[in-house]
């Protein structure tokens, strides 16, 4: 299978939307001739935290390599972490074309030439103090 990629989206065209808050996902996978738009994950919402929720939205993302999103809590980071998803904190209003770009060329979190030294990038993002 190809390396997917999962931006908490709500029109798949720019990241916007917390991890723990966002309503939807776009997944691209990493085709070789190029990134293809193959699912939007829709997840549930509410108010405050809610372990059944989080549970559901970490299931539904498992088959994907990264989760790019505007913050993730310290908690939902690590369950994430534990389920072989690491993510990728971006700015609101990224562009999701941009940052499939960045990803492609190396730049941008893991990347695809990085992916060896992931566990000690994200461990310091652990102790960055993420945003809930």
């Amino acid at each position: 299978m190809s390396t997917r990629l999962a931006f908490a989206s709500n029109d798949g065209r720019i990241v916007d939307e917390h991890f723990g808050a966002a309503a939807r996902f776009h997944v691209f996978a990493l085709e070789p001739d190029g990134p293809r738009h193959c699912a939007i994950i829709n997840c549930a919402t509410g108010e405050g935290h809610d372990d059944g929720r989080l549970a559901a939205r970490i299931n539904a993302l498992k088959e994907c390599r990264v989760v790019l999103c505007t913050a993730i809590g310290q908690g939902a980071l690590r369950q994430l972490r534990s389920a072989g998803v690491e993510a990728v904190r971006v700015p609101e209003g990224a562009s999701v074309a941009g940052l499939l770009a960045d990803w492609l060329a190396g730049k941008l979190g893991l990347g695809l030439k990085n992916a060896d030294d992931s566990s000690a990038r994200f461990d310091k993002f652990l102790d960055e103090g993420w945003q809930e």
